[in-house]
Order: structure tokens, then C-alpha cells, then sequence
């Protein structure tokens, strides 16, 4: 890079730091739209990651209920089987 574009007091290459007293007003507006565009970008990218998890804990919580029913058909079963063995066996 060329020392050409570098601010002489703080160093930045394209525009300033935000700190820079030589900073003008068109630089200030450059940059807040640069900034507030990265930070939509990280928001968006949060907010999508946010859903993925909302969607996998709306999805474990209706496997669990699923599961839940399954065990309690699954031992009304076995105490209906044991009692029919135990009858047999008692008989």
C-alpha cells in the first residue's frame, strides 16, 4: 500500500478512526453505514442461528411427549402381561 492515502495521525488507510480529530463529516457517515451494515449482517446471522435452536428444542420437546406416551402404552402392556403370567403360573 501507498503512504499516499495513510492518515498522518491515525494511520488508517481508507477514511479514519473513529477517534481521528481529522475526520469530517462525509467519513463519519461512510462509516456509520459500514458499521451499521456489519452489524445487521452479525444480527441476521444471530437471529438465524437463534431459530435453528428454537426449532430443535420445539422439536425435541414433541419427540419427548411422543416417547412419554410410547412408555406408558408400552408398561400398561407389561403390567397387563405380568399379571396374565402370574395368573397362569399361580392357577
Amino acid at each position: 500500500m501507498s503512504e499516499v492515502n495513510k492518515c498522518v495521525e491515525c494511520g488508517a488507510y481508507h477514511g479514519h478512526s473513529p477517534r481521528c480529530s481529522l475526520m469530517d463529516e462525509k467519513c463519519a457517515k461512510e462509516m456509520l453505514a459500514q458499521y451499521y451494515d456489519v452489524w445487521l449482517e452479525m444480527e441476521m446471522k444471530h437471529r438465524k442461528y437463534a431459530d435453528g435452536l428454537y426449532t430443535r428444542i420445539k422439536k425435541a420437546k414433541t419427540d419427548a411427549e411422543f416417547w412419554k406416551g410410547k412408555f406408558v402404552v408400552v408398561k400398561n402392556e407389561n403390567n397387563v402381561l405380568r399379571k396374565k403370567v402370574a395368573k397362569q403360573n399361580g392357577a
